[in-house]
């Protein structure tokens, strides 16, 4: 079923043209009802082996701050400050490979030229044979189905974000107030180019309870996605270029697919 959703998928990517890059992101969130919306907070790696210097965590981190602050949330640089301390954590998968077997329709067979001896009597009677083509058409019986593999590597990319409420106790283990995990699975495994869809889609459900997984469409074109991604400027002024001339923009999917021919 997962493979059928899947290749449903990139179909559905290849199908789509007139309008911007789609990406559609399953979150899954959950929260304590004492759970806190607004207050000052302050973003730390979930992993303790993370530096908060990494480049690659701030970047993530300043992604996730700008998504949330759309959310009335609001950041302090300082821990100690802050009312609600936010782990954040983002991970690419190992590559899963999808293999799909499907026959292929026969090709098309019409028929070929070829030589054939031809007799033809003479002037003194006796008869000869000259080489002429002929046209031979094609068997009257159909050829078996091609039967074929087709092979898909798929990524998951993961953004998981968890609120901890800051009550000062440096004893006990602090209170956690929500989760929000986004995830995309698809053959892009550029983690770095989704950082703002996920974020943007996390931070609907920040603070909520979606009881169970959701799926959310994140258009590439969204302004206020524009405004979290960091690299979006180039590409939100070609959207606006295109916009403005009236021409959209067909929908790629980043990956190949070998076919593997039984026959």
């Amino acid at each position: 079923m997962k493979t059928l959703f899947n290749l449903a998928a990139i179909f559905a990517t290849f199908a789509v043209c007139g309008c911007a890059s789609v990406k559609t992101i399953q979150v899954d969130a959950i929260a304590s009802p004492n759970a806190v919306c607004g207050k000052a907070c302050a973003v730390v790696p979930a992993n303790p082996k993370v530096s908060p210097n990494d480049l690659w965590f701030k970047e993530t981190a300043s992604v996730v701050a700008k998504a949330l602050e759309m959310r009335g949330f609001s950041f302090v640089d300082d821990s100690a400050k802050a009312d609600v301390i936010l782990a954040v954590d983002s991970s690419l998968g190992s590559p899963e490979n999808v293999a799909v077997e499907r026959s292929d329709p026969p090709l098309p067979d019409p028929g070929f030229y070829g030589a054939c001896r031809v007799p033809v009597r003479g002037r003194d009677g006796r008869i000869c044979y000259v080489r002429a083509a002929m046209w031979y058409p094609s068997y009257p019986w159909p050829e078996p189905a091609r039967e074929a593999v087709y092979h898909f590597a798929f990524y998951e990319k993961r953004l998981i974000l968890t609120a901890y409420l800051n009550n000062g106790d440096k004893t006990s283990e602090l209170p956690q107030l929500w989760s929000v995990v986004a995830v995309a699975h698809d053959e892009s495994s550029d983690i770095r180019a989704y950082i703002p869809a996920l974020a943007f889609a996390a931070a609907r459900y920040a603070g909520k309870d979606t009881k169970g997984r959701v799926a959310v469409d994140i258009f590439g074109d969204d302004p206020d996605l524009c405004k979290i991604a960091p690299h979006a400027s180039a590409e939100s002024k070609s959207a606006e270029a295109s916009n403005e001339k009236g021409a959209g923009k067909s929908v790629g999917v980043d990956g190949k697919y070998l076919i593997d021919d039984k026959r």
